[in-house]
């Protein structure tokens, strides 16, 4: 059995604006914990419906799930696991 995690990022939270690309000790905070959540599963993927947050991630080479058509991250990782297949699980342990 395989398993996957979604990693909700919002960027405009009301009491942290922009946390996901916040710098922790030279990362920003969603690479660490896409890091750190990379251990636990065989599959990571960042869901976010901000195109910062979807530019960043890009940049830094992780998986991303992004539709701009839903309202927030949240509900994007709720829409994600429709669009997974097999296929996104080729070359993992």
């Amino acid at each position: 059995m395989k398993f996957i995690a979604i990693i909700p990022a919002r960027y405009a939270s009301t009491r942290f604006p922009g946390k996901p690309l916040a710098d922790m000790n030279g990362k920003p905070m969603i690479q660490r914990v896409y890091e750190q959540v990379k251990k636990c599963v065989d599959k990571v993927f960042v869901a976010t419906d901000d195109e910062r947050i979807v530019e960043a991630v890009k940049a830094l080479g992780l998986e991303l799930f992004a539709d701009e058509a839903v309202s927030s991250a949240t509900v994007t990782a709720v829409k994600m696991p429709e669009g997974i297949t097999d296929a996104d699980f080729r070359g993992t342990t």
